[in-house]
């Protein structure tokens, strides 16, 4: 690296990292911003709280001593009992702080002093609605002027803390204020940062760059810097007998092996031994056939890879050469493989979906048709799913779904099949099945579905009301017939299952 180089380097990271540090004071700027504002906000709403919790508790003193009615009195005791427990509460938290909602207690010097100046009012008035309340469960009034007192400081009380809201208002834009300011200078002082980066970083970086790509002049290179560019393994061979004269790290990395070592190694022996049932693409190669975007399967020691080939060819130093690309495209053919999962599958229960089931359904009936086998068809609804949904949520919906699917699938046999048709609604195939072999099944599944009942200790009912239906190979029925004659079975066990509740 040249000094230039140096000097360049030691620059950016030193701008890179004030920019970091600036960006990450900003944030802590603009979080500590919202912290301290919803902390103001809380602040100011308890202590406009405090005013109305003393005018309501005025309210409930004169409608408690002026009604006559008994149940009308019982309500406003009540209610100035609450609102005397949330005034002492609601102040407590202004005073000296709370974990739960986060108020801090630290209240400036003026506040204070606002307080102790309430505090005469306060305590008249609390006194006084105690005694009310104490009177009022006794029966026997302790004093005569409760509501007198309670009137006579409730003015005052209002006053000073109409003081105290506007002292809190007036310290939290204080405090907000400064803190904006502070992130504006921040924000400026960072942007003067980026200035001075472009100006001693960036463009002297420019300028080498610009050298650099200049002084770049013959073929290999330009070849070089494609090869380590590509987003694919690339050798450049000699033709025909595919001796590599260069090759890129990825091609590297892909090999296992460096080609260029040795003037006696071709990539021939690596395709031949590696390049899985695919020799028409080694003969284009060596005929200088070119071709581009041919799927091939290389299998070594460690792996399988699907691998996507092309190759060109052109004149390297007056002689024929070819430049071959190969792909590593495993990921994208697992990523297609899911896909086509997703497609055909139930995403919440793992089942085949309605498409998938319709069409497996539509074959086995056909099947079963032509082999001259018996086929079932079970219409499963899940008993209680809404009533889950509704009561307990539905994740626990879900859950339900999942537990039901799972006592399905482990009790069908190889070569039957589970799809879900609908929100609770499931469909069982049972190929080469007869009413007893389905019955069997049936009942295993339920047996199953009552022990995960009893293992998860649910407070609601798991089951499943199930129609069955079955084909014989002479019968001339579709699956939507089938599919609606075990409906329509499983509604009358479901009627069943009814009456049985009920008597």
């Amino acid at each position: 690296m040249t000094e230039i180089g140096k000097v360049l380097r030691k620059r950016y990271i030193i701008g890179l990292s004030l920019i970091a540090f600036l960006v990450l004071l900003g944030q802590c700027v603009i979080q500590y911003t919202i912290q301290q504002e919803s902390g103001y906000s809380m602040v100011i709403n308890i202590a406009g709280r405090q005013r109305m919790l003393s005018q309501r508790i005025t309210k409930c003193a004169l409608g408690y001593e002026l009604d006559h009615n008994a149940s009308d009195r019982t309500h406003y005791l009540e209610e100035l009992k609450e609102s005397v427990d949330e005034w002492e509460s609601s102040r407590d938290k202004l005073l000296y702080g709370d974990q739960v909602t986060g108020l801090s207690g630290q209240n400036s010097a003026a506040i204070i002093s606002l307080y102790a100046k309430l505090d005469p009012y306060y305590q008249k008035i609390l006194t006084a609605a105690q005694d009310i309340i104490v009177g009022g469960n006794t029966k026997e009034p302790l004093s005569d002027n409760n509501l007198a007192t309670i009137q006579a400081n409730e003015e005052s009380f209002l006053k000073v803390m109409d003081a105290i809201v506007f002292q809190y208002t007036t310290e939290a834009n204080n405090k907000i204020s400064v803190i904006r300011t502070t992130g504006v200078a921040l924000m400026l002082l960072t942007f003067i940062v980026l200035m001075l980066e472009v100006r001693f970083i960036f463009r002297p970086a420019e300028r080498i760059i610009d050298d650099s790509f200049n002084s770049i002049s013959d073929n290999n290179e330009n070849i070089e810097k494609l090869f380590e560019l590509a987003p694919a393994a690339l050798f450049l061979m000699r033709l025909p007998d595919l001796k590599v004269l260069r090759m890129n790290s990825l091609a590297e990395q892909f090999t296992g092996t460096s080609f260029e070592s040795n003037e006696s190694d071709s990539l021939l022996k690596y395709l031949e031994e590696n390049l899985e049932n695919d020799s028409n693409l080694v003969e284009k190669m060596v005929e200088g056939i070119a071709f581009a975007d041919e799927e091939a399967v290389f299998k070594t020691e460690d792996s399988v890879k699907a691998v996507l080939v092309s190759a060109s060819t052109f004149h390297y130093e007056n002689n024929p050469a070819m430049i071959l690309s190969m792909m590593d495209i495993s990921r994208r053919k697992n990523a297609e493989e899911i896909l086509k999962k997703y497609a055909s599958t139930d995403e919440l229960t793992g089942l085949l979906n309605r498409r998938s089931g319709k069409i497996i359904l539509d074959n086995a009936i056909e099947r079963a048709k032509a082999e001259n086998t018996d086929l079932a068809v079970s219409f499963c609804d899940i008993d209680g799913l809404k009533y889950v949904n509704d009561t307990f949520g539905h994740e626990e919906g879900d859950w339900y779904i999942i537990a039901i699917a799972e006592a399905i699938t482990s009790n069908l046999r190889k070569g039957d099949f589970a799809f879900r048709y609908g929100g609770d609604e499931l469909i069982l195939i049972f190929n080469n099945c007869d009413e007893e072999k389905s019955r069997i099944i049936v009942k295993r599944i339920n047996n199953s579905i009552e022990r995960k009942k009893i293992e998860f200790e649910k407070p609601y009912n798991m089951s499943l009301s199930i129609g069955t239906v079955h084909l014989l190979s002479k019968d001339n029925t579709s699956a939507d017939d089938l599919i609606a004659e075990a409906d329509n079975l499983m509604y009358e066990e479901k009627k069943r299952k009814k009456v049985q509740r009920l008597m």
